[in-house]
């Protein structure tokens, strides 16, 4: 394989301003890399496709895939009116298990009371039998 002055030229330049960016210690071998795919590139590509190409890309991020956490769960069910009746901690617990999501209560209890103090939920104490029971509802 031929290599002329220009093409190394612009691999050189193009490869040495893809990796401005990298931390030091990955600055070379990325570089290194980079140089030798563009100069074993065999198409014609203009220079912007293969920065296209070359360009390192973050994960997209969508819809419902982001919300992992339990304040995360909760707002959901929050915004889909789920707190509409007054639920207690046992059916919170039993609704997420549904969705896949299993916490225990000692998991949900700082997120309960953050949504409390921010006005999101209310915290309401039924009596049922002998025991007082936490039910928490829309504001």
């Amino acid at each position: 394989m031929k290599l002329d002055e220009k093409k190394v030229s612009d691999a050189y330049d193009e490869a040495k301003k893809l990796v401005k960016n990298f931390d030091s210690e990955f600055m070379l071998p990325a570089f290194k890399i980079i140089f030798k795919l563009l100069l074993l590139e065999d198409d014609l590509a203009t220079t912007e496709t293969r920065t296209k190409k070359l360009t390192l890309k973050k994960p997209v991020k969508s819809g419902t895939t982001l919300k992992q956490g339990p304040m995360d769960q909760l707002k959901d069910l929050i915004s889909e009116d789920y707190f509409s009746t007054p639920r207690s901690m046992k059916e919170i617990l039993e609704e997420l298990d549904s969705r896949g999501r299993h916490y225990r209560p000692t998991d949900l209890t700082y997120q309960l009371n953050t949504l409390v103090r921010n006005k999101n939920l209310r915290r309401i104490k039924k009596k049922i039998g002998n025991k007082t029971v936490l039910h928490w509802t829309n504001w």
